[in-house]
């Protein structure tokens, strides 16, 4: 057997709850740690595997999490036309084990002692609980700002949960509402575009 067939891997394809996005579940883990969300093709010029789905016609947005693949369709695109495509793009990539992104992640959230006790209570509720779940749907929550003087924290809501229909039910009924019982100082939770 050689080493591109020991290391072919499945994925599976899987809805989520904004139409215009599917979720491609990969047989391992791609990502360390973090979460890449891609809105361009320029923008994916450093990702071995973003680059090459941004080539799929009516792809708008790859979002990549630890082990899967978020894809944002335009919406004049119909998922017939990029879904087995993205599949086997993915499958190429992943199962020739090249890194899938040479670009930095994100900065390092804020040591614990530079944060408000109520910063560091929404960080692990959103690191422990929001994040996984939102993972689940295809998508992830970054941390933008949270302001101990007026309560409010700014969100962002990233892959298949950016322009979802039900994003906006998510942040206020989901993610304001749990964190408000642990947290009574939060006022609001917004969302940054």
């Amino acid at each position: 057997m050689t080493d591109a067939i020991s290391q072919k891997v499945a994925v599976f394809v899987e809805p989520t709850p904004n139409p215009n996005s599917l979720k491609f579940i990969i047989g391992r883990q791609i990502l360390e740690s973090g979460s890449y969300d891609f809105d361009t093709a320029d923008a994916a010029a450093e990702s071995a595997l973003a680059r090459p789905l941004f080539e799929i016609a009516g792809v708008a947005g790859v979002f990549l999490g630890a082990n899967f693949v978020a894809i944002r369709k335009s919406p004049d695109a119909v998922w017939s036309d990029i879904e087995d495509r993205t599949v086997q793009v993915i499958e190429d990539i992943v199962s020739t084990g090249v890194p899938v992104v040479t670009a930095p992640a994100e900065a390092a959230p804020e040591q614990a002692g530079d944060m408000s006790p109520a910063e560091a209570t929404i960080r692990k509720i959103l690191d422990t609980e929001v994040r996984p779940a939102v993972a689940s749907d295809g998508g992830d929550v970054v941390f933008r700002n949270y302001d101990d003087a007026s309560g409010v924290l700014t969100l962002q809501l990233v892959g298949a949960c950016s322009g979802c229909p039900s994003s906006t039910f998510t942040l206020k009924m989901g993610i304001e509402r749990r964190l408000k019982e642990d947290v009574p100082e939060l006022t609001e939770v917004v969302s940054m575009a």
